[in-house]
């Protein structure tokens, strides 16, 4: 269940903020609150769309399979701590 934590499933880095928020429709549309959050990489931005946080790395786990069936992007999502 998502709530505090420092927990995170990425489920991916858009090059841009519209390929994100599309992103952040799918998730939305499969009940999933995912948030935008902007990334600078050297002297690229990045846009990380992120579900959580998550109390626990586990809970964390159990949540990717329902962000990966909400295809939201190609690639498979990761859990990850906040930085």
């Amino acid at each position: 269940e998502q709530g505090k934590g420092k927990w995170f499933v990425q489920v991916a880095a858009a090059r841009t903020r519209a390929e994100a928020n599309a992103m952040n429709k799918k998730l939305a549309q499969a009940k999933l609150k995912g948030k935008i959050e902007e990334a600078k990489v050297g002297r690229n931005t990045y846009y990380r769309v992120v579900v959580g946080p998550y109390s626990s790395k586990e809970a964390a786990s159990a949540a990717r399979a329902p962000v990966k069936r909400a295809r939201a992007a190609a690639g498979d999502p990761f859990v990850r701590q906040a930085q």
